[in-house]
């Protein structure tokens, strides 16, 4: 009988064989028509796998790869692999194109704010305008444009001491600021070129007195100030000059109770958004201090949360969440339904460690106080082709 490959290959035909034994027979007696004995035909299929595998491996074939032997800085575009690193300015099928500065990440553009390396608290001002607080500096910082343009010194008490700027509010009645001062437990009113204008507050539980507040907001309708009473956990409502109206809230974990919250907003509706940081959700009342929705439980899945320390409003009516014990941000829509979660833990762009802040400034674009790593990263979502 004859047993060159390509008499095995009609034989095979003629017998009907298995589609692996008939391709076996095909790639040797396509070997066999270029010069190679079978023996030399094994060799070659060999070293063709060899050279394949060698070959996904250098291209990043997968989320582990990394090309020319440089750390592995892929990320998965619509199924191609892009390295960001050789490519920082487009994800090819991604279709994002980012400003010089930024880095390109799956679906946005992020850069880190250059001149500020102490972060804490977040305030819009308005389109890509924003503030932010430097509590070990005791300062706030101006920003626009992703450009620090004014630097204004937070005034320690009339007793002594430095004070240690957390929490911040844009009061856009007057052009004014509201500072926490957490140290020494009390809010400060600052003119917008940063002169001082007026304080309340006082180390204690009483109704003009706080416990290390974190978090404070201003009803931009009736000019109401709203401040977590952190360790109190209580929410506390003045008037625009300070004085005593309301207590919402009381230590606990049933819903309309905080457990040392750090966050809160006021979103179109005028409702109250708070980050319960102790029970590891977020929670909606209306001004009256009735719980409108509960989001989150404690746990590092979709629409869960650990410790989470900030929470903004979306021009959209949505909720983005600083979800600080997980490292990551996440979003809502305006029902409270989960939409997406960004980064994770770490410190290149667009990873975070320990975030503890977020606003929106301008329509898909995020500013993120990222304390970990010292520095506010500025997220500019890019719609898809």
């Amino acid at each position: 009988m004859e047993t060159s490959p390509i008499a095995c290959l009609q034989r095979v035909f003629g017998e009907g064989g298995s589609r692996r034994t008939i391709l076996s027979a095909a790639a040797a007696a396509v070997m066999t028509s270029i010069g190679l004995n079978p023996v030399e035909a094994r060799k070659k299929r060999k070293n063709n796998k060899k050279k394949k595998r060698k070959k996904d491996r250098g291209n990043g074939g997968g989320n582990n790869g990394g090309g020319g032997g440089n750390e592995c800085q892929f990320e998965l575009c619509d199924g191609l692999c892009v390295d960001i690193a050789t490519d920082p300015r487009n994800c090819g099928s991604c279709g994002n194109s980012c400003a010089a500065g930024e880095a390109c990440r799956l679906d946005f553009c992020v850069s880190a704010l250059q001149g500020v390396n102490d972060v804490a608290g977040l305030a819009v001002i308005g389109d890509d305008n924003f503030a932010v607080t430097s509590p070990n500096e005791s300062r706030l910082r101006r920003v626009e444009d992703s450009t620090v343009f004014q630097t204004i010194d937070v005034p320690g008490p009339i007793t002594g001491g430095g004070a240690r700027a957390t929490g911040v509010a844009f009061d856009a009645s007057d052009g004014s600021f509201l500072v926490l001062d957490t140290t020494n437990s009390r809010v400060i009113r600052l003119a917008g070129d940063g002169t001082f204008i007026s304080e309340f507050g006082s180390f204690g539980s009483g109704q003009n007195q706080f416990e290390f507040p974190e978090g404070v907001a201003i009803d931009p309708v009736t000019r109401q100030i709203f401040v977590l009473d952190t360790v109190n956990s209580v929410i506390k409502r003045y008037n625009s000059n300070g004085f005593f109206l309301s207590q919402i809230g009381q230590a606990g974990s049933a819903e309309g109770q905080f457990q040392r919250p750090r966050g809160i907003a006021i979103d179109a509706s005028r409702n109250i958004v708070v980050a319960d940081t102790g029970n590891n959700r977020i929670q909606i009342l209306d001004q009256d201090g009735d719980v409108i929705r509960v989001i989150g439980r404690l746990g590092n899945g979709n629409g869960e949360f650990v410790g989470p320390a900030g929470v903004g409003v979306r021009n959209s009516g949505g909720i983005v969440v600083a979800d600080t014990g997980n490292d990551r941000i996440q979003l809502f829509n305006a029902d409270g339904a989960f939409v997406s979660s960004i980064g994770r833990r770490g410190a290149a762009l667009g990873e975070f460690t320990v975030p503890v802040a977020v606003i929106e400034i301008s329509a898909g674009r995020f500013a993120i106080a990222d304390l970990g790593n010292d520095r506010v990263q500025i997220l500019n979502f890019v719609p898809r082709p």
